[in-house]
């Protein structure tokens, strides 16, 4: 009898393993398309969900399926954190991105932030010695939860949010035609047309 009831316990099990298995949601792609300077990092290379790329003195050009444009800047870290087709989610970890979307929803998260653009392109900043996140929109708006404090804003304008032991946001006047971040910018507009 205890056989019996162990045989059938042992084929439920491994019938769930096998139905698990093959009910994963499907998942974006995730491939390098530009790079620029030397890298580790090549193009073809396929990204798979859960690393973290690391840029050090080049800029790098990730695909994200077909909807979605990722570009790093110079010392940049992010972290590929879910590839789930319909909610694909980016972690900031520092540096600056560039991110287009083609009209479905993306999500960057930081510390202290949750950001969700559905469409156009939005450039973020993580300067983690700061504790300071800028998200600007550059086409569109975008929508921002800061985790802390609850609040949802819908911004089409830069803001920056303290990330330190009193999170706060204002808005922000950046400037992205610096000496230092202009390169990045250019050769994004150049990779990206």
């Amino acid at each position: 009898m205890f056989k019996l009831l162990g045989s059938i316990l042992v084929v439920i099990i491994f019938s769930l393993l096998i139905w698990q298995r093959f009910d994963v949601p499907p998942s974006l792609e995730a491939m390098v398309t530009a790079v620029e300077g030397s890298s580790t990092y090549e193009i073809g290379d396929d990204l798979k969900r859960g690393i973290i790329i690391s840029t050090q003195e080049e800029y790098l050009l990730v695909q994200l399926g077909d909807a979605y444009q990722l570009a790093l800047d110079r010392r940049t870290q992010v972290e590929l954190e879910d590839l789930t087709l319909g909610e694909p989610t980016i972690r900031l970890q520092k540096g600056r991105i560039q991110i287009t979307s083609s009209g479905s929803p993306i999500w960057i998260t930081t510390n202290q932030s949750e950001s969700t653009l559905a469409g156009g392109t939005a450039t973020l900043v993580n300067y983690d010695f700061l504790e300071e996140v800028h998200i600007i929109p550059l086409e569109g708006s975008i929508q921002v939860h800061i985790k802390k404090t609850g609040e949802y804003l819908s911004t089409p304008v830069p803001i920056g949010v303290h990330e330190g032991y009193d999170v706060s946001y204002e808005r922000i006047d950046p400037t992205l035609d610096s000496e230092s971040t202009r390169p990045f910018y250019v050769w994004v507009e150049q990779m990206i047309q």
